[in-house]
């Protein structure tokens, strides 16, 4: 049976980011007060077509602005039109005044000219001929290269060791000589997700480098991976026509594992010097190293003295603060906090930031921390001598959600914190500031929505993007006192809405307990008719690291909207289990997998959701989900027959035991697993009564296939029915396969 996708199409992710302007407003500050942004703006093209015939067409494109905070003013960057006519006789083709081949660009020091770069060419425009000049010696670099603060270096993996270039000179040192396979410097361990892939297509990696501060050091690891197993990758179709399958190989640590990857901490002067830090080697907690550029868990102090780093214990019951004296290598404790359930301290979501929520301020002695330990993500101020708790910062019934920046000279932090403002979604997070004497926070931004922050340099004003999942973004500039300066931008979301976009519904609920609020969003069929019934969808992710529910207005829930297309109602909500909220909510986790990440609750609220909504058919529900969700919801429509009579699971980790020690050591801790059969998704295959369809990519190296058959192996033992997909050449993220998307809708238009 074939199916029209075209309109569903249309609502993908990435094409409906084309039919709404002005979403996100990225602030670049420069000098003390001001900022540039590109803004989206519509103009009708005009061109010829391949008969040469002219035609036009109503084009999205971009315009640089300048805002000046100080005196207020808001200005084009530049003249559009002239320096659109310098590059199009520079470079011999037409340039749209607002499709400039750029994104990015600098003003010089004394503002006379803007510097960007065209096809890897630097060039300068005077701001007042519009004459452009070529820079020479300059050579730009490449992405699996990490610049230094002051853009003359570029560092990069030559094998297993590290080497730095000049982009000024092309000149390249060498700065390690003595590293071997599986046992490099700046390398990533084997285990990171992606590795099989981006081998198959030739990526290279970017180092785990950090420049100090002032561009004449790095600090790196040297990662040793030897003797962690390995682990078989199959490619069934390798490139080529009479290619046989290929058997690739990944050190994967499963849980349980002796040994994991280690690594030892070095800095790297660019004069030759080395200093190996004292300390014995550490085992890789997760699934990166503590330089990851996604969770990134070191950094130096802004005096460049100093190296710090938070590494968790195994089993995730302590976090320890170590600081590193850069020059002799020195390393000392400086502070270790203990819990008898896992800390997440070092996992970030949504966040500005990818350093945890930790701040040293060496002028006080001090530092900052964040800790669960009075049940809710709060802030401490700690000494830096000691590590003795000096006081509270904040307290109450609420989280910290992120620091987004420290104020040393006026003694004030600035964060964001959700679950404060009465009456408002508790994942709401507002910008709040707090001295470091402690007291009551003061709120900044006042507006009941998702609140998204830039901090200029000065300290002195911040951007601030807010929104609902249902309203679209305005940006502000205030200065960090709450008062407001201007509105910079209102988003438009009127094309996307006349397209077909459906704007989603908040709800709230009861979780299966009859007494916490869960919340959760619902989107309605397109051209929703009340006397109709409506199948329900519902996109899951059953694990305890992350929260999935939009908050803000966003494109990049996979599908929604595509399946509001086809005639479905769509639901996604968080249940206990999950981060955001107190400990006791996340806890619902702790050492209990096999709960899905509050399956139960999602079961409880589909009849609650049929009172409030009696349009909906809950005999004809369905759910999905990747990674984590692949598990949840094969676990759903096996937990729940009587809920559940469709479920669609990609590339899930369907026995917890045999993925990468991180994600089970964290939530389920160490010793005997054996007691923990229960989450083990083949033990359920008895209660599958619906349709249920397995999909996973054959060269997936974060969950590896082998969990997916092993599911497959009790499904059939058990005699079930049940359909499966095994993509070729394809690693862990399915959901950005068209294909996968399409066999997912055609699943649920058979079936429910």
């Amino acid at each position: 049976m074939d199916f029209d996708f075209a309109l569903a199409e249309q609502m993908l992710p990435e094409n409906l980011a084309k039919l709404a302007d002005n979403l996100n407003v990225r602030a670049h500050f420069f000098g003390d007060s001001s900022f540039w942004y590109r803004k989206d703006v519509h103009f009708t093209r005009e061109f010829e077509d391949e008969l040469g015939n002219p035609t036009n067409e109503e084009t999205q494109g971009k315009e640089y602005i300048r805002v000046d905070i100080k005196t207020n003013t808001v200005t084009p960057a530049f003249h559009h039109q002239r320096l659109a006519a310098s590059l199009a006789k520079r470079l011999h083709t037409t340039v749209h005044p607002y499709l400039l081949p750029f994104d990015e660009f600098e003003y010089s020091d004394d503002g006379t000219t803007v510097l960007f770069t065209v096809d890897g060419i630097r060039y300068t425009a005077s701001l007042d001929t519009y004459q452009l000049t070529r820079v020479r010696n300059y050579r730009p670099a490449a992405e699996h290269e990490v610049v230094s603060p002051d853009g003359q270096w570029a560092a990069y993996l030559r094998g297993n060791n590290l080497a730095v270039r000049s982009l000024a000179t092309g000149e390249v040192r060498l700065l390690t000589r003595d590293g071997k396979k599986d046992c490099g410097y700046g390398i990533r361990p084997d285990f990171y997700g992606t590795k099989t892939v981006d081998d198959l297509q030739h990526k290279k990696q970017r180092p785990m480098v950090l420049w100090s501060p002032d561009s004449s050091r790095i600090v790196t690891h040297r990662l040793d991976q030897r003797r962690v197993p390995l682990r078989p990758v199959m490619q069934y179709v390798p490139d080529g026509e009479y290619t046989p399958a290929k058997v690739h190989f990944v050190h994967y640590p499963v849980a349980g594992t002796e040994p994991l990857p280690m690594v030892e901490h070095v800095v790297l002067s660019l004069d030759g010097k080395r200093t190996d830090l004292h300390q014995n080697p550490l085992e890789i907690r997760n699934t990166d190293s503590l330089l990851s550029p996604y969770w990134q868990n070191l950094w130096w102090a802004e005096d460049g003295d100093s190296v710090y780093y938070i590494h968790p214990t195994r089993g995730y019951r302590s976090m320890q603060l170590f600081e590193a004296n850069a020059a002799t290598g020195a390393v000392r404790l400086v502070y270790e906090e203990k819990s008898d359930s896992f800390m997440d301290l070092d996992m970030r979501q949504n966040k500005e930031n990818i350093v945890p929520d930790v701040r040293v301020l060496k002028s006080k002695n001090a530092f900052v921390w964040s800790s669960q330990r009075d049940g809710y993500y709060h802030l401490y101020l700690h000494s830096l001598k000691d590590g003795e708790m000096i006081r509270a910062l904040t307290k109450g019934e609420w989280v910290v959600r992120e620091i987004v920046d420290v104020d040393e000279e006026g003694d004030t932090i600035y964060f964001l914190g959700a679950g404060k403002e009465s009456g408002r979604d508790p994942y709401y997070q507002h910008l709040y500031k707090v001295g470091l004497d402690g007291g009551e926070p003061t709120l900044l931004t006042p507006e009941d929505a998702e609140h998204s922050v830039q901090m200029s340099p000065s300290k002195e004003f911040f951007l601030d993007t807010f929104s609902r999942v249902n309203t679209a973004p305005v940006t502000h500039l205030r200065k960090t006192d709450g008062s407001l300066v201007q509105t910079i931008e209102e988003a438009d979301i009127s094309r996307a809405l006349k397209a077909g976009y459906v704007l989603p519904e908040p709800f709230t609920v009861k979780a299966a307990d009859g007494q916490t609020d869960l919340y959760g969003i619902l989107v309605r069929p397109r051209h929703f008719d009340g006397t109709k019934k409506y199948p329900l969808v519902e996109y899951e992710y059953g694990a305890p690291q992350v929260f999935i529910t939009p908050k803000s207005f966003s494109f990049v829930r996979p599908w929604g909207q595509s399946l509001a297309q086809l005639g479905f109602a769509v639901m996604i909500m968080d249940g206990r289990g999950t981060p955001g909220r107190s400990k006791a909510f996340h806890d619902f986790s702790a050492e209990a997998l096999g709960r899905g990440a509050g399956l139960v609750d999602h079961a409880a609220a589909i009849p609650q959701l049929a009172l409030k909504y009696p349009w909906l058919n809950t005999s004809r529900v369905g759910i999905h989900g990747f990674s984590g969700g692949g598990y949840g919801s094969a676990r759903a429509i096996m937990s729940y027959p009587e809920t559940y009579k469709v479920a669609v699971a990609s590339c899930g980790d369907h026995d917890n035991r045999m993925y990468d020690s991180t994600w089970w050591e964290r939530y389920m801790g160490l010793g005997d697993f054996g007691r923990f059969e229960e989450q083990d998704n083949q033990s359920l295959v008895g209660n599958l009564v619906g349709h249920l369809l397995l999909m996973h990519g054959d060269v997936d190296d974060n969950v590896h296939p082998n969990l997916t058959m092993r599911l497959v192996d009790a499904l059939i033992a058990a005699d079930k029915e049940f359909d499966m997909l095994l993509i070729p050449n394809r690693g862990h993220p399915l959901a950005r396969e068209k294909y996968v998307a399409h066999r997912t809708w055609a699943y649920f238009l058979r079936n429910l």
